[in-house]
């Protein structure tokens, strides 16, 4: 096999393809579900009700909030959190109770409510790019170690 080619007997290699196969997987299934959502989906009109805010993650300082929404589905009552964040959405958290905004609600799940008909295949695209990043990472680690080991006090 020539140098630049993925080689599958290194250890590094094999967890490389396992973890592109499983974020492919990911992705597929996200992307999948979102063909689902926008297939089915519906636009309804709904009201901000409340704004919860929560940190993005465990080692994130910044906050992302998101609002609860009310609409009505056949004269009931359907409440629901909105799976985008607000900040993403372009409406302020502080201004967002009592406005009135267009969501889209999955009729077979009314609760299951999005701001966007294909929200979701972002996360899609960043599982595939992840997986092919997974798959060049190894080449690229070899190929720095050799440019290091052959620089002059490089290694």
């Amino acid at each position: 096999m020539t140098e630049g080619m993925l080689r599958l007997s290194r250890p590094l290699d094999l967890l490389a393809v396992a973890l592109a196969a499983v974020l492919t997987g990911l992705g597929v299934v996200q992307l999948r579900s979102s063909a689902a959502f926008s297939g089915a989906a519906e636009r309804v009109t709904a009201t901000v009700v409340d704004v919860e805010s929560s940190k993005r993650g465990l080692l994130d300082g910044q906050r992302d909030s998101y609002a609860t929404v009310e609409f009505e589905v056949d004269g009931e009552t359907v409440e629901s959190r909105l799976a985008e964040p607000l900040e993403r959405i372009g409406l302020d958290p502080e201004e967002a109770v009592g406005n009135r905004i267009s969501v889209y609600r999955d009729p077979a799940q009314p609760a299951q409510v999005r701001f966007t008909a294909t929200s979701g295949r972002d996360a899609a695209l960043v599982l595939f790019a992840l997986a092919l990043g997974a798959l060049v990472a190894p080449a690229a680690l070899r190929r720095t170690a050799l440019v290091q080991a052959a620089t002059p006090g490089g290694g």
